[in-house]
């Protein structure tokens, strides 16, 4: 009797964790890009000019293994909803926003006499990429 709660458990937790809960439908991914589209088009520029300024002036780019939730927490915001905001309204998934600064960081640096006799996989090491082949399929 306990396996059969156990297993009943399990698969309806695992059902909830990838977003098919059955019992609580109001949390479910659909519900929460509805709500997320009632924010005020100010606070999303706010959100937007946060994300900006988090890239630019603190290079949070250049963190290799900056995470969608690693950007969230400093902007103090759900994962979910600053995933919302890029797709949105940048048009850019997580990554392809944080690998666009990355790239320009490799075009700047490559145009930097000091960086004349680093290596291309060097400059972008030092760019916040995590390997030549991250780097490779980006630029």
């Amino acid at each position: 009797m306990g396996i059969t709660y156990l297993t009943y458990w399990i698969g309806i937790e695992g059902l909830r964790r990838v977003g098919l809960d059955f019992f609580n439908s109001k949390d479910s991914p659909q519900n929460e890009s509805k709500t997320y589209d009632k924010i005020p088009g100010n606070e999303i520029k706010n959100y937007i000019d946060t994300i900006v300024n988090l890239m630019t002036t603190e290079r949070l780019f250049l963190k290799e293994n900056l995470s969608l939730r690693d950007l969230s927490y400093q902007m103090d915001i759900d994962p979910n909803l600053l995933s919302y905001l890029l797709n949105a309204h940048v048009n850019k998934s997580f990554h392809e926003f944080v690998n666009t600064y990355r790239v320009n960081e490799v075009k700047n640096k490559l145009d930097q006499a000091k960086y004349k006799n680093h290596t291309l996989l060097a400059i972008a090491l030092e760019s916040g990429f995590n390997s030549k082949t991250s780097f490779n399929r980006v630029f």
